[in-house]
């Protein structure tokens, strides 16, 4: 049934982006264990996400996780986080986000963050419909920064928390990515790896500054770790676990329709 589900995604023509990329993506997605397919849908239309439900009595709220650029919805580090999460209580969700064809030059992105931001809205709305008042925000490079964009436009008071991984922070457009920062009303963790990508390197101290003030801010750089944070995926997870316990938990009931 989980494969007839997969198959089906196929037909669907997203809205932005490059559809059959993404399809092409949807094509190598395993759904595990307990976790579901969900479909949600924004103006421009429908695209896919993964609900991997708390694994404990009672759940603490729910991290939606946003890959990085041309990824899948359950790439790298979010895999980790996806199966690290629920036995401590947090539900996660990870979305699908836009893509373009694989040779996109990165700076091409940048036009895909106001649908990747929808995205986030309707994960947002769907997971207050289920219950969850603690929502905590995770993405990693293009997704960090599309959780990000969707923060400094006005976000939701549900909406606890965010963990950066690696936020893509484009020079160009410092003065647009500054002005969401200082927008953002939400404890934030930001994460980089000692051996980063440049740009996450140099914009670094630029994003302390941006986030100092808001309770709970954090900044980690990861020794020893590069972009992909290969090797460390079960130590950050349970670091963000324990920085989640501090900003954003909240005992929950309820079904997740």
């Amino acid at each position: 049934m989980r494969w007839l589900l997969l198959w089906g995604w196929l037909g669907v023509a997203w809205a932005g982006g490059n559809a059959l990329e993404e399809s092409r993506l949807l094509e190598g997605l395993h759904l595990d264990g307990g976790a579901r397919a969900l479909t949600l849908t924004t103006p421009t239309g429908p695209f896919q996400a993964i609900l991997d439900e708390a694994a404990t009595r009672e759940r603490k709220g729910v991290a939606i996780l946003l890959p990085e650029a041309g990824a899948r919805a359950d790439a790298g580090v979010l895999r980790a986080l996806r199966r690290g999460l629920p036995p401590h209580g947090w539900s996660t969700l990870s979305l699908q986000l836009p893509v373009l064809e694989a040779e996109a030059e990165p700076q091409e992105y940048w036009d895909l963050l106001p649908q990747a931001a929808a995205r986030v809205a309707a994960a947002v709305v769907r997971m207050k419909a289920a219950g969850y008042t603690s929502i905590a925000l995770v993405g990693h490079g293009f997704g960090a920064t599309a959780a990000l964009r969707y923060l400094g436009q006005g976000g939701d008071d549900s909406v606890r928390a965010a963990v950066l991984l690696s936020p893509w922070w484009p020079a160009a457009h410092n003065d647009e990515l500054a002005t969401w920062g200082r927008a953002a009303a939400v404890a934030v963790l930001d994460v980089y790896g000692e051996r980063d990508d440049r740009a996450v390197l140099r914009s670094a101290p630029r994003r302390r500054l941006l986030f100092k003030d808001l309770d709970g801010f954090r900044q980690w750089r990861i020794s020893g770790s590069g972009h992909g944070y290969r090797g460390r995926e079960a130590w950050l997870v349970e670091r963000i676990y324990g920085w989640l316990q501090q900003v954003g938990p909240e005992q929950e009931v309820g079904d997740d329709g």
